[in-house]
């Protein structure tokens, strides 16, 4: 292959820490490194060599300014001297790499079904299920899509790639995962409804019609409606002057006279089962036009 197993690894590593192009990384010597002060460390990248055609210099991180100080000293290459012996065609180097990476990961496999579960896996293939191949590119589409996981700001992912337009940045370079869209949703606030001891709590533990009116402000119509609780006032229902009546009007989710009562009665007596205004034939009326206190307050 021309590399030794070193000098591959710290090959693979500054691609994907700086998202180096192959022929820029052909290109490096010592001297391409300002490693004076580890902090501030820089590589750069000749404009014979960059695919803009300009001098580029870019930032780098202290631990990979360690790692290639230690490189250096280690094989022992004089400042002028490239640093790495890239092949003409890397891609099958990284992936032969990747089949003995592949290959040791299997081995380690503590059972047998974990092993046949390693066997199927896609991980560190070549080629996966689907087709999609490695090449030596991928490692500069690793280095994107590392920064945009990592919260880094499209703009400043795009200076570091040193792409035209951030557009190439965001859409070709930066791959997003099943578990990175689940991320997502995760920091989303939840919208499921509170359980009835914690409307009770945020009330003062109250359970009559102003405590149902002051949760439904905190926590919404939904979880007031959802949780099946009668919002009818007991004052109410003592002055129903018909027992069954008071009875169909206890079984609805909602009494006819609770912010809800067009939308969540169940039926039960013949007043009931009228039309809410909202819903004759004449009315102009929308059922958005009957506010609730709880959603307004």
């Amino acid at each position: 292959m021309g590399m030794a197993g070193p000098e591959r690894a710290v090959c693979y590593r500054v691609a994907m820490d700086t998202g180096l192009r192959a022929d820029e990384l052909r290109s490096l010597t010592a001297g391409s490194f300002d490693l004076a002060d580890l902090d501030n460390a820089t590589i750069k990248v000749l404009a014979g060599y960059s695919k803009h055609k300009r001098d580029d210099i870019l930032p780098i991180r202290r631990d990979l300014a360690e790692c290639v100080v230690d490189f250096i000293a280690d094989s022992r290459k004089l400042p002028k001297a490239r640093l790495f012996n890239l092949p003409e065609k890397p891609a099958d180097m990284i992936r032969a790499d990747l089949e003995r990476a592949r290959q040791a990961w299997i081995g380690e496999a503590s059972n047998l079904a974990e092993n046949e579960k390693r066997e199927r896996s896609d991980f560190l293939r070549g080629e996966d299920s689907e087709g999609a191949v490695v090449d030596f590119h991928g490692t500069r589409h690793t280095f994107v899509s590392r920064m945009v996981r990592s919260g880094v700001s499209p703009k400043v992912a795009q200076t570091l790639a040193r792409h035209s337009t951030i557009t190439l940045t965001m859409d070709r370079y930066t791959h997003i995962l099943n578990a990175d869209q689940r991320a997502a949703l995760n920091q989303l606030p939840t919208i499921e409804p509170e359980r009835k001891n914690n409307m009770l709590a945020a009330t003062g533990g109250t359970d009559d019609a102003q405590g149902g009116e002051k949760s439904g402000a905190l926590f919404g119509a939904h979880s007031i409606v959802s949780s099946g609780e009668n919002v009818s006032t007991s004052e109410h229902m003592a002055t129903t002057e018909n027992p069954g009546q008071a009875e169909n009007q206890d079984n609805d989710i909602t009494a006819r006279n609770s912010p809800f009562g067009p939308f969540c009665t169940n039926g039960g007596s013949s007043d009931h089962n009228e039309k809410p205004d909202w819903a004759r034939k004449d009315s102009n009326l929308r059922p958005g036009d009957y506010e609730s206190p709880a959603l307004t307050n």
